[in-house]
């Protein structure tokens, strides 16, 4: 599948190299957010909250709470989210019938498709979809150490650039 294989002294001449595969999925990642025009002004995390009232508010009362939990983000920040999701009147923000404190975000229309929402997302998913139960088992630890890099990537100083 790939055609980039593994450089350097001692690879494994058959081994796909997997971190240059990283590295060029990261740049175009940021090509494509760089490019990518976003209808009324949305955020990508704008899209992804939109995407996931879209696929959860359907058949759950979703809080702002959800959100940050399913984006992992602050709660300040899911707050913020929220706020900007009202001002473009994509949601309403309503009292839970059971709990007054508590706040129910729901989208203004239900009809939205996520895939006209994040089209991306959508192929990736179809692309994952087709791996082996044993592929998927691989590929899900790989990408959830890549995650936990990223994540915690403030957290970690990086050696200086020798110059």
């Amino acid at each position: 599948m790939s055609e980039i294989a593994a450089t350097g002294s001692g690879a494994d001449p058959g081994r796909p190299d997997v971190g240059a595969l990283l590295e060029s999925v990261r740049r175009a990642d940021a090509r494509i957010g760089r490019r990518r025009r976003l209808p009324a002004g949305l955020s990508e995390t704008d899209r992804a909250a939109m995407r996931f009232l879209v696929e959860t508010g359907r058949t759950t009362e979703v809080t702002t709470t959800m959100i940050v939990a399913a984006l992992q983000m602050a709660a300040a920040s899911g707050t913020a989210l929220v706020d900007r999701l009202l001002a473009h009147g994509l949601v309403v923000v309503n009292v839970s019938s059971q709990d007054r404190r508590k706040k129910i975000i729901r989208l203004v229309d239900d009809t939205v498709n996520p895939d006209d929402l994040d089209p991306i997302t959508t192929t990736l998913r179809a692309i994952a979809a087709r791996l082996t139960v044993s592929d998927a088992h691989v590929v899900a630890g790989f990408l959830e150490e890549v995650l936990a890099t990223l994540t915690h990537s403030g957290q970690h100083t990086l050696p200086a650039k020798v110059l």
